[in-house]
């Protein structure tokens, strides 16, 4: 669950007293976790994608007919003669 920025569980009817430098600090580090996050869901998004074609290079697709002679010929066309 996210909070807002700047928010202490326990005080949530007080107002604590910052610095300017600290609601920076704080804001740019809900930038910087927003970015964190940002780039997790475009990393995953390139590993899926990367992954899909390494799976289709791996599989190599044969248009070639069979060799006359070879296994394949010899099952579709019954026993050798001899």
């Amino acid at each position: 669950m996210l909070m807002p920025v700047g928010h202490i569980p326990g005080l949530a009817g007080t107002r604590t007293a910052m610095k300017l430098g600290d609601e920076r600090r704080t804001e740019e580090l809900g930038h910087l976790k927003l970015a964190l996050a940002t780039f997790a869901l475009q990393l995953d998004a390139f590993e899926l994608r990367t992954h899909e074609v390494l799976l289709a290079v791996e599989e190599p697709v044969t248009e070639n007919p069979p060799v006359n002679g070879g296994p394949a010929h010899r099952r579709d066309r019954g026993p050798p003669e001899g």
